[in-house]
This record gives C-alpha cells, sequence and structure tokens, in this order.
C-alpha cells in the first residue's frame, strides 16, 4: 500500500509539474478552437475530417462552432484522425499539499472557535495564546493523518 501511494505521489507530481509549465491561458482555450486550429494548420476540410474521424461533417462543424460539446471518446477520435492526442491533465490552482494543509488550518480554526464560544457562554474562555495552541495542536493531529473528513463540512 505504502509503495501504491509512493507511486501516486510521484505520479501527481510529475503531472502538476508539467501543467505548470502550460502557458497562462491555455486552459481557456476552447477544444472547438483548438479542433479547427489544428485541422486547418494541417489543410484538412472539415468533410475530410470527418470521414477520417467516422463522424458526420455537420457534427464536426457544430464541434468547431462550439455548438456541440462532443464525448470525451468522439474527441479522441477527432483528434487522433487530427494525428493528436488527448492529453487530460488537471492543473492545480495551487499546489495540492497547500490545498490540504490550508483546509486543515480551516478545520481547526472552526472546531477550536467551537469550543472557545461554548467556554465564553460559561465565562472561562482563556487567553488568546492557549487558543492558538489549541488551533496549533489540532492542525498538527490532523496533518499526521489526514482523511477525507476534513471535506465534511
Amino acid at each position: 500500500m505504502k509503495l501504491l501511494r509512493l507511486t501516486t505521489e510521484i505520479t501527481l507530481k510529475r503531472i502538476t509539474r508539467y501543467a505548470g509549465k502550460a502557458p497562462e491561458g491555455l486552459e481557456n482555450l476552447s477544444h472547438s478552437g483548438l479542433i479547427h486550429m489544428v485541422r486547418e494548420k494541417l489543410f484538412m476540410s472539415q468533410a475530410q475530417l470527418a470521414r477520417r474521424a467516422g463522424v458526420s461533417q455537420s457534427h464536426i462543424a457544430k464541434i468547431e462552432k462550439g455548438k456541440m460539446h462532443p464525448r470525451l471518446d468522439t474527441l479522441q477520435k477527432i483528434l487522433a484522425a487530427l494525428h493528436c492526442n488527448l492529453l487530460l491533465v488537471p492543473k492545480p490552482v495551487q499546489d495540492l499539499d497547500a490545498i490540504i494543509h490550508e483546509r486543515i488550518s480551516q478545520i481547526a480554526k472552526k472546531k477550536v472557535d467551537s469550543v472557545a464560544g461554548t467556554m465564553r457562554l460559561e465565562d472561562q474562555l482563556p487567553q488568546s495564546e492557549l487558543l492558538e495552541d489549541m488551533r496549533h495542536e489540532e492542525e498538527s493531529k490532523l496533518l499526521r493523518n489526514p482523511t477525507s473528513k476534513i471535506w465534511e463540512d
């Protein structure tokens, strides 16, 4: 199990490093625009692409105009007909470990704030340094063994 976890970690790091090298704004480029650009670069007509991909020419036209969103398998066929591979790579907006740490910090703060609220009602609110220590202790506990529970609201 640890080997699988290590392999997953290495794979995710490679993918996110690769995705991080993508030019800014590339994620905003539509599949319809990409298909059109590559088809034109290859001097291929819509009819020729359609025949090679095994779909109708009207289907290609609708996809290129953005009026139709192809299924993943259809997109793969179209790209294969354009001598391209489909590469689906998630590009995290932030380091995945940082996302986990941020979420754990939020959970720990919420938990300590809840305890502090109860203590305040009982007129037993500890000093802010103790509350901060409690928050750090809760964060450390959650970071040692993070689970899917951190995403439960």
